[in-house]
C-alpha cells in the first residue's frame, strides 16, 4: 500500500502536494516499526550480533531517520516563517493612518471583518448597485479586479489593494 502511494504520488501529482506523501510515509513507519526496534536493540547491544550487523544497522537506521528528520525540519521552518496575515495587517495599518472622515468600503467581505477589527473603522460593504464614487478608499482583493477599476489609482498589499479616486 505504502509503494502505491508514493507511485501515485510522484507520478499523478509530480510531487508537489505534500500532504499525500504521509500515507506512504504512515504505512511505512507501522509496518517499519518491528525493523526499527531490531536495530535500536542492535545498536544498544541488547541482542548478540556479529561484526557485520552492527554497521549494516547504523546504515539502515541512518537512512530511514535522516531523511525524515530533513523534512520534517524544512516543515518546521516553513511552518515558522509562514506569516499569511501580514498583509491584511499592512492593509488594516493603511486604513487606521487614513483621516477619520474618509468613507471606506470593500467588496471582499471577509477582508471588510479583517480590517474591521484589526483598524476599528466601520468599513462598508460594497454593493453592485453602489457607485463606487460613493467612497473614498475601496479595499479589493486585487485578484478580482472589479471593471470600474480604471480612473482609480491602486496601492497593492500583498492580495489586496486600496483604491482612492485619482486627482
Amino acid at each position: 500500500f505504502a509503494g502505491f502511494q508514493w507511485f501515485w504520488w510522484l507520478f499523478f501529482n509530480t510531487g508537489n502536494l505534500p500532504r499525500y506523501s504521509w500515507y506512504g510515509w504512515a504505512a511505512v513507519a507501522i509496518f517499519g516499526g518491528p525493523l526499527v526496534t531490531l536495530m535500536i536493540q542492535v545498536l544498544t547491544r541488547q541482542t548478540s550480533i556479529d561484526r557485520f550487523t552492527r554497521p549494516l544497522a547504523v546504515a539502515c537506521c541512518a537512512v530511514i531517520v535522516i531523511p525524515a528528520a530533513i523534512h520534517m525540519a524544512q516543515e518546521v521552518q516553513r511552518a515558522w516563517q509562514s506569516d499569511e496575515m501580514q498583509s491584511t495587517r499592512d492593509i488594516a495599518s493603511y486604513v487606521e493612518s487614513r483621516p477619520a472622515e474618509e468613507r471606506i468600503a470593500t467588496a471582499f467581505w471577509p477582508l471588510e471583518r479583517s480590517v474591521q477589527f484589526l483598524s476599528g473603522r466601520t468599513i462598508t460593504r460594497f454593493g453592485k448597485s453602489d457607485a463606487p464614487g460613493e467612497y473614498d478608499i475601496i479595499l479589493v482583493n486585487a485578484a478580482d479586479e472589479p471593471p470600474w477599476v480604471h480612473g482609480f489609482r491602486m496601492k497593492r498589499f500583498g492580495p489586496y489593494a486600496a483604491m482612492t479616486a485619482q486627482d
